[in-house]
């Protein structure tokens, strides 16, 4: 059946007649189950407190405690009993003076003893239908109260103004809001949330792009647990809301739902990150990466859609040369500089699409005699405009940006060098030789000295030398650290064989060059060897 079965308790001081009474009629037919039994008064009422029945079938002479006085103690503590039940008397004749006693406290009406099914099915029926209105009614009545509750919240939260919130809701407090993002969510992000919150008293609705459930009268674990788990389901690796902090009152929980709006506005931003092992995001799982793009969003130096094609003519001359250090730069200038904007998602993703599409046009424009085995950026837009995340954006830009440079590289005469360049950038504080690089990328190590000193101008090892220098002045720049600190971390162990490639390089000593380092409130004091 459609309405939930309404719970029945039998009372009588006799088993068999209990028995009977469980059978007689199809219970559930009628839209009802037995859900406990009683011998006595006494047990009765406890059963009536604990069970919560909406209909009784009591006994009106039994020993001790009677079925009047059972009726005299419900009909005179009511919020002892809160599912104020129905009481339909079972009454042998000679107990009609007790009848009328009993209707007069509000029983439904009597049956005398034997009971006689189908007037005790009719009387069911009656009763039944009469309490599932009244609860049809009250149920509506609590729906449309809790609408126009829910309304006042939400002109509260729009207008960041507790005044629209009823002075006496605040009796129902702590108030913790939990906003929801539809479009990051898995499935239907309302339904799913009332489904998940069902058990817990909240109220909800939709403000500002997100789905709010503003939890009342409940404990912050317990919101946390179910905030974890409702997101947990909905998320599709990342957050999926942002959970407010709990506050006492209308004007603290204002506050709590306008710092929540904050990380909100930034889900598509931080939700994907290193918080994707966090399915909701809150003010105490903010780290400091987070407060970092938090307060960069929107300041000055954020990227422009005209600003981010601007930078790829220098990421195309990074692709030709193999430069990966450039080119991960440059993707890092484009990913803060998107970050720091005000550019909205569905904008941002547009740029990186234009972003990509300028960068192949511009390769394929400029060397024509290319054949790259690279598939068209245009393939790549429903990717992208499908990602829930900016990291995600960003990792699709990424990997089309080293598909093309390695698609470039390997029809290049020199790629084999190219690569090795590269490979000394990286791995420059190593021991490395021109004999292990030969063997490494597979080539005869003479042919590569020959090609590598074509290539760069100057010999492997002077090569070597340079990049190894340049570490060691931006280290010293930096200070801090000791001069045989600084020649092994770029790779010298021998501290006398560095001052002599230092001073060769740069004509100074590393201590002449520290020195010559412009310093605030005096000359550099150098650290002791």
């Amino acid at each position: 059946m459609g309405e939930r079965l309404l719970p029945v308790l039998v009372v009588d001081d006799e088993q068999i007649v209990r028995n009977g009474m469980k059978n007689i009629i199809s219970w559930e037919a009628a839209g009802c189950e037995v859900v406990g039994d009683a011998g006595g008064g006494e047990e009765a009422l406890r059963l009536i407190e604990e069970l919560r029945p909406a209909l009784v079938l009591l006994d009106i002479t039994m020993p001790g405690m009677s079925g009047i006085d059972v009726l005299s103690e419900v009909h005179r503590n009511p919020r002892s009993y809160p599912s104020r039940p129905e009481f339909l008397i079972l009454s042998g004749y000679s107990d009609f003076s007790y009848a009328q006693k009993a209707m007069n406290l509000g029983a439904r009406g009597y049956i005398v003893k034997p009971v006689d099914e189908d007037i005790l099915a009719e009387k069911v029926a009656e009763l039944v239908r009469e309490i599932n209105g009244r609860q049809q009614d009250a149920r509506l009545h609590e729906d449309e109260a809790r609408r126009r509750l829910a309304a006042s919240w939400c002109a509260a939260f729009a207008a960041g103004d507790a005044a629209a919130v009823p002075p006496e809701e605040c009796r129902n407090g702590p108030f913790q809001p939990l906003l929801v993002s539809p479009e990051l969510c898995a499935g239907d992000a309302a339904s799913a949330a009332e489904k998940a919150f069902a058990c817990t008293e909240h109220l909800s609705f939709a403000l500002g792009g997100a789905f709010v459930v503003l939890f009342r009268g409940e404990g912050s674990v317990l919101v946390e647990r179910h905030a974890e788990r409702f997101c947990r389901q909905e998320s599709q690796g990342g957050a999926v809301a942002v959970l407010g902090e709990p506050a006492q009152d209308a004007e603290g929980a204002v506050a709590s739902f306008a710092a929540a709006s904050v990380l909100f506005a930034n889900l598509f931003f931080c939700g994907g990150q290193a918080w994707a092992d966090s399915p909701f995001l809150s003010a105490r799982r903010v780290d400091d990466a987070l407060r970092c793009r938090l307060a960069a969003a929107g300041s000055p130096g954020g990227a422009s859609s005209a600003d981010s094609l601007a930078l790829v003519p220098e990421l195309l001359s990074a692709i030709e040369v193999y430069d990966l250090q450039h080119i991960g730069a440059l993707l890092e200038r484009l990913s803060s500089g998107l970050a720091r904007g005000a550019v909205p998602p569905a904008g941002l993703k547009k740029t990186c699409m234009a972003f990509l599409l300028e960068l192949q046009r511009l390769l394929y424009e400029k060397h024509p005699e290319k054949k790259l085995n690279v598939f068209s950026a245009m393939e790549l837009v429903d990717l992208v405009y499908s990602q829930p995340y900016f990291s995600g954006v960003m990792a699709i830009v990424r990997d089309f940006t080293g598909a093309l440079t390695e698609a470039f590289v390997s029809g290049a005469s020199g790629s084999t060098v190219m690569k090795v360049v590269q490979y000394v950038k990286e791995n420059f504080r190593s021991d490395l030789k021109l004999e292990m690089l030969g063997g490494l990328f597979n080539c005869n190590s003479a042919y590569l000295g020959k090609k590598f000193k074509e290539y760069t101008g100057v010999s492997f090892n002077t090569y070597l030398d340079i990049i190894r220098i340049d570490e060691a002045k931006r280290l010293m720049s930096a200070g801090g650290l000791k001069v045989y600190e600084v020649s092994r971390l770029v790779g010298y162990s021998n501290t006398d064989y560095f001052y002599l490639k230092f001073r060769k390089l740069t004509g100074m000593t590393p201590g002449e060059f520290r020195a010559s380092l412009p310093q605030e409130g005096g000359t550099y004091a150098e650290p002791a060897p």
